[in-house]
């Protein structure tokens, strides 16, 4: 079996206390270490829950508002970057490779 050097990213998304969407797969680009990996898959669910926002906007849910949502990963370190992007200096060229 062929070992993919792609790291997996997932996420589940819950609302009003429900499972409403849920993702699983490889990542687009092949990162260099771990926080980048954690990185890459804190932004796939941020893309997804601004998309699902949008969604409910635009249905009227929450009138023009954004709605709060919370994302929680267990890298600290890549938490750390998407809190201040400039402060991890071994994600600065992830930004050039991933487009």
């Amino acid at each position: 079996m062929v070992q993919s050097k792609h790291s997996q990213s997932g996420f589940v998304c819950f609302a009003a206390g429900g499972l409403i969407a849920w993702y699983s797969s490889k990542q687009p680009i092949i990162t260099l270490s771990s926080i980048e990996a954690e990185y890459v898959g804190l932004v796939t669910a941020a893309r997804s829950v601004l998309s699902m926002s949008n969604l409910l906007i635009e249905l009227g849910y929450h009138g023009n508002d954004r709605i709060p949502f919370q994302i929680c990963g267990d890298n600290i370190n890549a938490l750390n970057a998407a809190d201040n992007l400039g402060a991890i200096r071994s994600i600065k060229h992830l930004e050039l490779r991933w487009r």
